[in-house]
């Protein structure tokens, strides 16, 4: 049971990367009255919102009243990915991202809802209902086929937006 009562308790020693670090889940007690963000309940009357750290930048912007360029020296620039934590400052409230994604050393992940799917780089896609399986021990890619499929699809449309590369990245030799 070490997986469950470590500093890494959402997060299998495995999957660390893969699934965010493991620095994914944090109670802020009395911070925002508010529900999901992404099924508008609050389990247990707790409040619940998920927050991304793409978030700060956008959030950055929005207290200085900067826009965001599109381009920069005629190249176009990737759009940011996070929503302002304003709203949420100003009345606990705030419309949770639709997904969200992430992906180190080829390690990837995308979370929609209460689904996530997450593959360790080499290895097959799993995916975890968050509602049911907080711990991420019941791999449900067998029993849901369709919702892995579908979110798989999503992480390559946002892979593809965002030029995320293939692990290894190859780079050309230098002479």
């Amino acid at each position: 049971m070490w997986k469950n009562t470590s500093q890494f308790a959402f997060a299998r020693r495995d999957f660390l990367k893969a699934a965010g670090f493991g620095a994914a889940s944090l109670s802020l007690p009395g911070c925002f009255k508010t529900a999901n963000s992404s099924t508008g309940k609050t389990p247990g009357g707790k409040p619940n919102i998920v927050l991304i750290m793409a978030d700060d930048m956008v959030t950055c912007l929005d207290v200085a009243r900067i826009d965001y360029p599109r381009t920069h020296g005629g190249n176009r620039i990737v759009p940011l990915e996070g929503k302002s934590l304003l709203p949420i400052f100003k009345s606990g409230r705030r419309k949770g991202h639709e997904a969200i994604f992430w992906e180190h050393e080829g390690n990837r992940a995308v979370r929609q809802g209460k689904w996530k799917l997450v593959a360790v780089h080499g290895r097959p896609w799993e995916l975890y209902d968050l509602e049911a399986d907080r711990t991420e021990l019941n791999n449900l890619a067998e029993k849901h086929p369709e919702k892995l499929e579908q979110l798989k699809t999503l992480y390559q449309r946002w892979a593809k937006r965002c030029d995320v590369l293939p692990w290894p990245i190859r780079r050309p030799r230098r002479l």
